[in-house]
């Protein structure tokens, strides 16, 4: 035992779909499909994040449906093994929008939120355009935005929050000693196989056994 020592933990966002704040899965006792494809399309918005945003190649993520509720995504880097449970739980607060603040997104002229922009920026001009265009046209002219501009972007603050951010078990990743179900094992409860599906399994709907 003294020869033991401690190699590091992958990083691991867990989404279940009885957690997800969506109609099909509020109140969910036994998984359904419908719930299970909300919770695949927050599994799309998590690789989207780590990708854009944390820079991340896609050949370094790797999901797996956990067998039961919903989804585990891992990344099994070197680089990553290393990291506390205070700088996961930072990479968590990014991921939830914790404390977002939409006006930490412009500095003077410099606005940083732009459809032409990767990231959270790009997603923002996305989003702003889909509840209010001619906001969104307002901030397209590179010039410090009005008080009035600025007031309905931080009314927008909470929309964003939620639409946005990711809904992950945040304990699941913060826990560098917690145990995840091993690939290919079995579910206690429900019999099925931990499998690994690709980004195009979960476009389609699909999982493979």
């Amino acid at each position: 035992m003294d020869a033991k020592g401690w190699l590091g933990a992958d990083l691991i966002f867990d989404i279940d779909g009885d957690h997800l704040p969506t109609q099909n899965c509020q109140g969910v006792e036994l998984m359904t499909l419908e719930c299970l494809n909300d919770a695949t399309e927050e599994v799309n918005k998590l690789v989207d994040f780590l990708i854009e945003d944390f820079g991340f190649s896609d050949s370094s993520i790797k999901i797996f449906f956990s067998g039961h509720r919903g989804y585990h995504v891992h990344i099994e880097l070197p680089d990553v093994r290393g990291l506390t449970d205070e700088e996961r739980r930072e990479i968590i607060d990014y991921l939830l929008l914790r404390g977002f603040d939409i006006e930490r997104l412009i500095r003077g002229n410099v606005i940083l939120i732009d459809a032409k922009l990767r990231g959270i920026g790009g997603r923002l001009a996305s989003l702003i355009h889909e509840l209010d265009p001619d906001l969104l046209n307002s901030l397209s002219n590179r010039r410090r935005p009005s008080k009035y501009v600025i007031r309905k972007l931080d009314s927008l603050n909470s929309v964003i929050s939620e639409r946005l951010s990711t809904h992950v078990d945040e304990v699941v990743t913060m826990d560098v000693h917690r145990l995840i179900r091993m690939p290919n094992s079995l579910h206690g409860k429900t019999g099925l196989r931990v499998v690994r599906v690709s980004p195009s399994d979960l476009e389609r709907g699909v999982l493979t056994s």
